[in-house]
């Protein structure tokens, strides 16, 4: 006897299944003709993938895929993680793809649908081919290459002489500002360094030039802390704009100093 009851009832008391149709496979499901107005949206099972399939319309016939392939299923990682630009709060197993402005990366993100483009930058990271770098090298706050040598060098320049502009009195040179420097004398200087241990071990030049008027001016030179050939200090120029060229070599322990005198 038949229950009253809907959720006692089976197909042999004329409840409806989920699945109208079943077909072997794709080729038999797209044969399957004489549909009519009343099969609109029921199922189809398809055996040999065992998706499931809706008919969507019967004129033209149209069948929309509700199920993937069991094959995917099986085949797939049954805990997968998710790589995302931003937390979703939907996956429990995703990461947040993150660039920070310090790791030498760029990321573009060209939008839904598009691509998400990486990059290095260069105003962090150098690019390096092979064993060498390639193309210019900059740095805004040096460059230490860890007691490394730089090799094979065609020129090598510097962006500017520094100006330290008309000196007269007490005048402190500090390297620090660039190895090449100029200053136009327009009184007599008593001339101070940093102690040659705390600048950089290198080659340092100095300019000077003598006032347009009011000359010859003079210069008092730190005493001890540079050694002259002969343990004797150049005598300046002393033609107006007359120009003297001082170089310095710092071992870092003192300077020692040599000047090309009068290029008028």
């Amino acid at each position: 006897m038949t229950s009253p009851l809907h959720s006692k009832q089976t197909l042999a008391d004329g409840i409806h299944a989920t699945i109208a149709f079943e077909y072997a496979d794709s080729g038999a499901r797209l044969a399957a003709a004489s549909f009519v107005a009343e099969d609109k949206y029921k199922m189809a099972f398809q055996a040999s993938d065992e998706t499931i399939w809706m008919l969507t319309s019967v004129s033209p016939i149209t069948w929309v895929q509700m199920t993937i392939a069991a094959a995917a299923v099986g085949g797939g990682d049954p805990n997968p993680a998710y790589l995302v630009l931003s937390a979703t709060g939907s996956l429990t197993t995703e990461r947040v793809f993150s660039v920070s402005g310090s790791s030498g990366l760029i990321a573009t993100d060209a939008g839904a649908g598009s691509t998400l483009g990486l990059a290095i930058n260069n105003n962090i990271v150098a690019t390096i081919s092979g064993s060498r770098f390639t193309g210019p090298v900059t740095g805004t706050l040096g460059i230490n290459l860890a007691s490394s040598s730089i090799e094979t060098v065609k020129t090598f320049g510097f962006d500017q002489e520094y100006n330290n502009g008309n000196c007269g009195g007490s005048m402190f040179i500090d390297w620090s500002r660039g190895q090449k420097q100029v200053m136009t004398m327009t009184a007599s200087v008593t001339m101070s360094f940093f102690a040659s241990g705390s600048q950089k071990i290198g080659n340092y030049l100095l300019r000077i030039v003598q006032g347009f008027s009011g000359g010859p001016y003079t210069i008092l030179w730190p005493s001890g802390s540079i050694k002259w050939p002969g343990g004797t200090k150049p005598t300046l120029s002393t033609g107006s704009l007359d120009i003297d060229i001082v170089s310095f070599y710092n071992n870092g322990g003192s300077f020692f100093g040599m000047a090309s005198l009068d290029f008028v």
